[in-house]
């Protein structure tokens, strides 16, 4: 049975936009103009695919709105388990502040116009704080959203740069964007900035493996962080198989993996070639995070949180599965007042 096609232009005028446990922070909104295929019956009583244009802030949207849903429900419970590891961590340190707590990553902030000098429970505290916003951001409802994740950015970000305890550099991105995060559902300007932040993120990687004198294109360094003895079998059978040392093969996989990450930084930058970076991105982060044995941390599931949200529009009925978080989310918030019925417009 062919489905009719249904094409919402949404030009938003609130903050939010709740309608189906959308994760944009309320009406009110007003349809543009709504065009249906199918004509002889009200659309309510056919099943519809519904495809949402939606209008915000810096122009057309460029993460959809299911998208956003599974990103925030993966980003933000990532964050909680990262920073609640973190601050037991420092808990276990003396809470008159260890020495790694007397310096912090803005010297001239905090030693300087501050003269602050935090401890360890206050860094425990502040990123505990972090993981039950994380929580309420991952979790809860979308009127709670913006400022639960405010609060996750100001307390990540004091506890970051307050201390050089935390010395992945990876946390640094998250504080940067984290300070985006609040606004990404209702701006598409926010929106582009995150996947520029993140291209960014690969030209440097690619940047530091070209200028290292050849450590790593030579492949010693691939070589040396494969963790998995089926690793080594499968270079040595492929090497063998074509006639070259295994050391050629590793120098091969070197020099893919900076080509991969150069691919990355270009597709993750206009609008329209993301969607092609979510493969490559998810292999390569995954291939880091099973095959390698490096201490980076919550890196590649991090990494892998934000490919979510450049996965292209959906039909509506694909979406609602993302939809179930948010609607355990208003059921916990307790009954609210729907949208008025055309019965009760008419009445007035």
């Amino acid at each position: 049975m062919m489905v009719p096609r249904t094409v919402l232009n949404v030009q938003k005028k609130g903050e939010s936009l709740r309608g189906g446990g959308g994760c944009l922070p309320a009406p009110p909104i007003s349809l543009t103009s709504v065009s249906h295929t199918h004509t002889t019956n009200p659309p309510y009583l056919h099943p519809v695919e519904v495809v949402v244009e939606e209008k915000m802030e810096g122009g057309q949207a460029v993460v959809q709105p299911y998208a956003f849903r599974l990103f925030r429900l993966v980003f933000f419970g990532i964050l909680a388990v990262d920073t609640t590891l973190h601050g037991a961590v420092a808990l276990l340190l003396p809470a008159s502040g260890a020495s790694a707590f007397r310096a912090s990553k803005l010297p001239f902030v905090f030693e300087g116009l501050l003269d602050f000098v935090p401890t360890a429970l206050l860094v425990s505290r502040l990123l505990l704080v972090t993981a039950v916003a994380s929580c309420v951001a991952s979790l809860g409802s979308d009127r709670y959203y913006h400022t639960a994740s405010l609060v996750a950015s100001a307390a990540y970000s004091i506890a970051y740069f307050s201390s050089v305890l935390d010395r992945y550099q990876h946390h640094l991105l998250l504080s940067y964007l984290l300070v985006l995060l609040p606004w990404a559902p209702t701006r598409a300007w926010v929106q582009r900035l995150i996947a520029w932040q993140v291209s960014i993120v690969y030209f440097w990687t690619v940047v530091t493996k070209l200028s290292d004198g050849g450590v790593f294109l030579n492949g010693d360094f691939v070589r040396s962080t494969a963790q998995l003895r089926g690793v080594f079998d499968a270079v040595h059978t492929v090497s063998s198989t074509i006639g070259v040392a295994d050391t050629t093969m590793w120098t091969v996989i070197a020099v893919g993996v900076v080509a991969v990450e150069v691919l990355l930084c270009v597709l993750l930058l206009p609008d329209h070639l993301r969607v092609l970076s979510i493969v490559p991105g998810v292999a390569l982060h995954a291939g880091i995070e099973v095959l390698g044995t490096l201490s980076i941390g919550f890196f590649s599931f991090y990494m892998l949180a934000f490919y979510l949200l450049w996965l292209p529009p959906v039909p509506l009925q694909v979406q609602r599965w993302t939809s179930w978080v948010a609607s355990l989310a208003r059921r916990a918030e307790g009954p609210s007042r729907g949208p008025v019925h055309s019965s009760e417009n008419s009445k007035q």
